[in-house]
């Protein structure tokens, strides 16, 4: 007798076991599953519009091509995404393009190079790890070819307008010889001699049908994806107040 009601004793401590963990692995499966509906409910990444026609320096983009529309793609999610800098380069954009597009109209180069600083350097005042520097990020030689001073005591890749002013003389020289505003800007960042070698070795004309290294060919396409998110910074999540942009510097 005294066995078997231990037995049943044990039984009974048994089933009591099994249903508080039931219970407990319920209540972890229900947290769990709540958790995942919030997570669906306040966190979502959305795929971005692309335009349907879009051009550089006035010359199209052929969006119908689908190695350029998926490069185009590439870097509006990129800098969709990095929202922190991207929303810098919105708030930069009110101090530093009222000085450079002026520039850029009185020397005859399409505004759409306005975007390129940003590409370049953030409109920032860095040096690269190549010893580029400044705004339009100049090296050495380059900025005395383009009558910029740089010494030990002066260096006028720093000074934002006189840069922008020997930009405009290389991204004119570029364009006649390449008849292109988009070739020149590639030439801008990988420089004419290497680019030329490559449009002659490949036998094309055209930035968008050549092959080029890695940065170089994403490029123009990271211009184009800062104008358009500038142009229509809704259309990509950035809202900001007048107050939030900054001020041209005075001193």
């Amino acid at each position: 007798m005294k066995k078997r009601s231990i037995f049943y004793l044990l039984a009974v401590v048994v089933i009591l076991i099994i249903s508080q963990v039931f219970i407990l692995s319920s209540s972890t499966d229900n947290e769990e599953n709540n958790y995942l509906n919030d997570f669906k409910e306040d966190y979502a990444v959305y795929a971005v519009d692309l335009p349907e026609e879009m051009n550089f320096a006035g010359e199209n983009v052929p969006l119908k091509q689908f190695d350029v529309k998926e490069s185009l793609d590439r870097e509006i999610l990129v800098n969709t995404y990095f929202q922190s800098q991207t929303l810098l380069f919105l708030k930069k954009y009110t101090r530093y393009i009222p000085v450079v597009e002026p520039i850029l109209i009185e020397e005859g180069i399409p505004i759409d190079f306005k975007y390129l600083p940003f590409v370049e350097s953030g409109y920032s005042n860095v040096t690269s790890p190549a010893n580029a520097v400044g705004y339009w990020q100049f090296l050495n030689g380059t900025a005395r070819e383009y009558n910029l001073e740089v010494n030990s005591e002066i260096d006028e890749r720093y000074h934002l307008e006189k840069s922008t002013r020997a930009a405009c003389q290389f991204l004119k020289e570029s364009y006649e010889k390449y008849g292109s505003w988009t070739l020149a800007a590639a030439s801008y960042n990988m420089g004419r001699s290497r680019l030329s070698s490559e449009l002659g070795r490949q036998k094309v004309d055209s930035y968008y049908n050549v092959l080029l290294n890695e940065e170089t060919a994403r490029y123009v396409y990271r211009i184009l994806a800062i104008k358009q998110i500038t142009e229509n910074p809704e259309l990509y999540g950035f809202h900001y107040r007048v107050k939030d942009l900054y001020k041209k510097d005075t001193n």
